[in-house]
């Protein structure tokens, strides 16, 4: 899942991006802008599952 808020309280960190799978430790960033959080955000969701489809394809159940 993929939340991405402004941040009123702190001007370096006007918006915070949080990346969270299960199974996976929760991930989160402070960005200047929302396109940075967004990209951030998309591009780590991507390499989480392309990490658990590699691993899957690896080491498949039963096997």
């Amino acid at each position: 899942m993929v939340l991405i808020r402004e941040q009123q309280q702190n001007p370096d960190c006007q918006f915070q991006a949080q990346v969270w799978m299960k199974k996976h430790s929760q991930q989160c960033g402070c960005f200047l802008t929302r396109k940075a959080a967004e990209l951030w955000a998309d591009t780590l969701k991507a390499r989480i599952i392309a990490a658990d489809t590699i691993k899957a394809l690896r080491h498949p159940t039963g096997y």
